[in-house]
This record gives C-alpha cells, sequence and structure tokens, in this order.
C-alpha cells in the first residue's frame, strides 16, 4: 500500500497477516492511497475497496472498474469524510475472486501524523 508513492505498508496475504496499523490526519486531505492487490499475479474482477468498524458496519465503499492492473486508488479526503465520526476503521479489499473481501489495515484517525510501521 502507498501513500502518495510512499511505501507504508506491505503484505503477503498468503502468509499469517497481522492487520497493520497506521494513521491518517487531515494533513493528509490531499493525498492519494493506492493499493495493490493481485489474484496470482492477475487483477481481481469487480474489485473494491470498503472501510469498515470493528463491528463491520460499511462507512464508505469504491469501486474500480476490471483492469489489467492491480492497483486502485482512492483519495484521502474521501476516507477522511467517510470516516469523520470514527477514531478508526478497517480498510477491506474485496472482488469477485474474493466476496466476503479480505482486511488490509487499520486506519487511525485520531493523530496529525503519519505513523511508522
Amino acid at each position: 500500500m502507498l501513500l502518495n508513492d510512499q511505501l507504508v505498508t506491505e503484505q503477503y496475504l498468503y502468509k499469517t497477516v497481522t492487520i497493520k496499523t497506521f494513521s491518517l490526519a487531515s494533513s493528509n486531505n490531499n493525498d492519494k492511497l493506492t493499493v495493490f492487490y493481485s489474484h496470482c499475479g492477475k487483477a481481481g474482477v469487480g474489485r473494491s475497496v470498503s472501510l469498515r468498524t470493528a463491528s463491520g458496519k460499511v462507512l464508505g465503499k469504491w469501486d474500480f472498474a476490471d483492469s489489467k492492473y492491480i492497483e486502485v486508488q482512492m483519495p484521502v479526503k474521501d476516507i477522511l469524510k467517510a470516516t469523520a465520526k470514527n477514531k478508526s476503521a478497517l480498510l477491506y479489499y474485496a472482488s469477485k475472486e474474493i466476496p466476503g473481501g479480505k482486511p488490509l489495515v487499520t486506519l487511525d484517525f485520531s493523530n496529525n501524523v503519519i505513523a511508522g510501521l
């Protein structure tokens, strides 16, 4: 996952995964968050990224057109808007191949600085 072309986390979900946390704040309002997710080297079909509370309530969802590229990108301002009343949210990736979705990271909105992972 990249924030403005800077790597913030890297995971390989075929291994046991610990969900990492990083912070976003209003100072990131003009930033872009890019998620790379491949299914055995290929882009998924019917891809979406969503923000969910710990109890599973969907706070926001972004759908992406099918493409040969594995990355999808969201403006951070849209993420912050969707989570305005929450201190954190889980970022999920879903596709036809993974209809229930996979949690990627926890986003923390209580700080003003990007936390190191």
